[in-house]
């Protein structure tokens, strides 16, 4: 798919991603429902796949905004393997977050560190992006973990 008159936003997206090893970049797509985003979005996807990134996604959903990391679930599930190596304080908290387990509330800042773990022995082995689509419909939890892993 070609896209039109995105021509800046791609050749930034293309250089972030030509040098992961050199960089640890968060961006931010925004402007007006209709304009592109979800497709741009998806064209830095295609790119970073092409270029061997491992590619994690997630999209806020309005009817599970007040889901707590319904957005995280999503972003986690290709990393659930690698889960079982993780402390066993993060783990816990971790499979709590994600409703594998029953506990109390876990923390979010135990689950952040837990998703930051899990990004970083997945970097290990090749570039990670993670695409979050309609941000402001995520739940408040996954919101803030992964803002702390941003």
């Amino acid at each position: 798919m070609e896209l039109i008159g995105r021509d800046d936003q791609l050749d930034l997206l293309r250089r972030l991603l030509a040098e992961p090893r050199s960089h640890k970049d968060a961006v931010l797509v925004r402007g007006a429902p209709g304009i592109g985003k979800t497709a741009l979005l998806a064209e830095a996807a295609r790119l970073a796949e092409g270029l061997g990134y491992r590619v994690l996604r997630t999209s806020g959903v309005e009817a599970e905004s007040d889901i707590p990391y319904a957005g995280l679930q999503l972003v986690l599930r290709p990393l659930a393997a690698s889960a079982a190596e993780l402390s066993a304080p993060h783990q816990q908290a971790l499979d709590t977050a994600l409703g594998h387990a029953e506990a109390g509330v876990p923390d979010v800042f135990l689950v952040g560190l837990a998703v930051l773990n899990l990004l970083a022995d997945a970097a290990a082995l090749a570039p990670v992006l993670v695409l979050v689509d309609d941000a402001q419909w995520l739940d408040r939890a996954s919101a803030q973990v992964l803002a702390f892993v941003a």
